[in-house]
C-alpha cells in the first residue's frame, strides 16, 4: 500500500520584487545554501530566511532562476502536451528528501494533486519509473490544483505534480530549495555571480544572458 499526499502545505504570502529586479537576481542551480547566502544578494538571503527549512539533512541545495516559458517550451522539457506528465521528485518513493518551491504569479505554475490517495498495488519500494507510468496511464483520482504565486510549497516524494504550458511567452521566477542526504550541491566560485552571466538551458529553455541593464533571451 502506498499513501499519496494531497496538496502541499503553503507559507503565507511572500512579497517579491517587481520583474525588472527579479531579472537582476543571480541565476543559481543546485548550489549550496552557504554559497547562495554569500554570493546571491539581498533577495536570496531574504528567501533563505523565509523558507521553512527543517535543517535535518546533510545537504541544502538552492536553485533560483528566471525561466522564459512559451506554449512550446515548458519548465521540464523542450516540448510537451497541453500539460506535462504527472511525476514525483526525489530518488525514490521512500526518499526522505524535502523540497520547497516558490513561483511568482503566472498562468503556468506547477500543478499538484490535491486529493490524498491510497494505491493498494504499490509500496514505497516500487520503482519510481513504474509508478510514474502507472499514474499517467490510469485514472487514480488525481485532482489538479495550481500552485499559488508568492507562497512556498513544502513537498516530498509522495507529492504528485506536473508542469503546465504557458499560454503566452512568460518570464517566471522560480525559487527551489532541497534538503537531502544524497543530493550534493554543485560547487561554484564567486566569479559565477558577476554582472554578466549566461546560463545555458540546452533544449529545456531558450538561453538567457544576464547583463548590467537586463537580460538577453536567445531563441
Amino acid at each position: 500500500m502506498l499513501e499519496i499526499n494531497g496538496f502541499p502545505k503553503l507559507t503565507d504570502f511572500i512579497e517579491l520584487p517587481e520583474l525588472p529586479d527579479l531579472l537582476r537576481s543571480p541565476i543559481m542551480v543546485q548550489i549550496s545554501a552557504e554559497d547562495a547566502w554569500k554570493h546571491g544578494g539581498e533577495l536570496v538571503r531574504h528567501l533563505l530566511g523565509v523558507t521553512p527549512l527543517k535543517n535535518d539533512k546533510k545537504y541544502i541545495s538552492v536553485t533560483s532562476q528566471i525561466q522564459y516559458l512559451t506554449p512550446e517550451f515548458s519548465s521540464v522539457r523542450s516540448e510537451v502536451k497541453p500539460a506535462g506528465d504527472w511525476h514525483v521528485d526525489a530518488s525514490g518513493l521512500n526518499s526522505d528528501d524535502t523540497n520547497y518551491l516558490l513561483l511568482n504569479g503566472t498562468d503556468c505554475n506547477t500543478e499538484f494533486n490535491s486529493n490524498p490517495l491510497i494505491i493498494e498495488q504499490f509500496t514505497p519500494e516500487t520503482s519510481q519509473s513504474e509508478f510514474v507510468r502507472f499514474i499517467n496511464h490510469n485514472n487514480i483520482g488525481i485532482q489538479a490544483r495550481m500552485l499559488e504565486g508568492n507562497r512556498i510549497a513544502t513537498f516530498g516524494c509522495r507529492d504528485i505534480h506536473r508542469a503546465v504550458n504557458a499560454k503566452r511567452p512568460t518570464l517566471r521566477f522560480m525559487w527551489r530549495v532541497s534538503e537531502s542526504n544524497s543530493l550534493k550541491p554543485v560547487a561554484v566560485s564567486k566569479e559565477s555571480f558577476g554582472i554578466s552571466h549566461v546560463f545555458k538551458y540546452k533544449t529545456m529553455f531558450p538561453n538567457i544572458e544576464q547583463v548590467s541593464d537586463g537580460v538577453i533571451i536567445y531563441k
